[in-house]
């Protein structure tokens, strides 16, 4: 069982399955990066699922951990860049990200096997496109 406080649920006991936010190459947990922050399936209460990178070494890890955990990380954090992911939500600068239209990409490729059988192929997606007020614009898969 861990010894450290944030790894307990509100009943006193802790979540064996849980693990607080690290980097084992580095030794520290001052470069990390949380990228998503989802649900566990099945819910387990207390905990949710992280994914995380080191912006010192760059590995990335994941794994389940209290809300708490998470929070002390990301009000550390010397690093606030990049796109958090919460659930549906995107964060930039700190902010979430707003939907501001959406939009069908396609792209096409040549099949050439064998050379000059087969027509295009064509790939269309629909994506949401969110923007953050710095102007950074995101398209997200519907």
């Amino acid at each position: 069982m861990s010894a450290d406080p944030d790894s307990r649920v509100p009943q006193g006991r802790h979540h064996r399955s849980s693990r607080r936010p690290w980097c084992p190459a580095c030794r520290s947990e001052a470069h990390l990066i949380i990228e998503s922050i989802q649900s566990l399936t099945p819910p387990v209460p207390g905990l949710v699922g992280i994914e995380y990178s080191c912006a010192a070494c760059n590995s990335c890890f994941a794994h389940p951990a209290t809300v708490q955990q998470i929070a002390k990380v990301l009000n550390d954090a010397e690093h606030h860049g990049g796109i958090l992911r919460f659930g549906n939500h995107y964060i930039h600068c700190g902010e979430p990200m707003t939907v501001t239209g959406v939009e069908s990409v396609r792209w096409e490729a040549e099949v050439s096997d064998p050379p000059g059988s087969a027509p295009l192929a064509t790939i269309a997606l629909s994506t949401r496109i969110l923007r953050c007020r710095c102007g950074f614009r995101l398209d997200v898969p519907t």
